[in-house]
């Protein structure tokens, strides 16, 4: 993925709204994306749609209400109109594999996957994936987390979700293009 999306340069208020409240809150991120992609959703129609208990639904529901960029009309919820756009281009730029989103938002790769009943989400700095990338590039090679590890001079923790990272990255954008 080239350029991220999110950078402060020219985004109205709307936009930086959206794009701190996902980076603070990428829990919240599949239903934004399960809302805008339908057209507006009941809250029946949002829990099957990601396969969530009904009471986490409904808390995610009242987040993204509270935060204005969800609207409640008839028992259904759409995205607020001023938002569209920047969800748009948030749609666009995500990748989702069977139940796993990855977005690029700022400076960060946003991994949020849906799973028995749960939302689990990580970051990494974009910094640091593109240095794994260079590696890669450098020595044709694939890397383990503890060589990626060893090689930034970072914890295993994070040199395994960049592993993964880029592992998803390949399958959903495939190799980028060499130069």
């Amino acid at each position: 993925m080239g350029n991220s999306i999110g950078s402060d340069k020219g985004v109205a208020r709307p936009g930086k709204i959206l794009y701190s409240f996902i980076i603070s809150n990428p829990w919240l991120y599949p239903f934004i994306y399960a809302i805008y992609s339908t057209q507006g959703a009941s809250i029946e129609e949002l829990r099957n749609t990601i396969d969530l208990r009904m009471q986490l639904v409904k808390r995610a529901l009242w987040w993204l209400v509270k935060s204005g960029i969800v609207e409640e009309k008839g028992g259904r919820f759409y995205i607020r109109r001023e938002y569209m756009d920047y969800v748009n281009e948030l749609k666009l730029s995500t990748c989702i594999l069977k139940d796993t989103y990855i977005l690029r938002v700022k400076d960060a790769y946003i991994v949020v996957a849906v799973r028995n009943g749960r939302i689990i989400h990580w970051a990494v700095p974009s910094e640091l994936y593109d240095k794994v990338v260079e590696l890669e590039k450098n020595t044709n090679a694939v890397f383990t987390s503890g060589e990626v590890s060893q090689a930034l001079a970072i914890d295993i923790g994070t040199a395994t979700k960049l592993v993964k990272l880029r592992r998803l990255i390949k399958e959903c954008w495939g190799n980028p293009p060499k130069y």
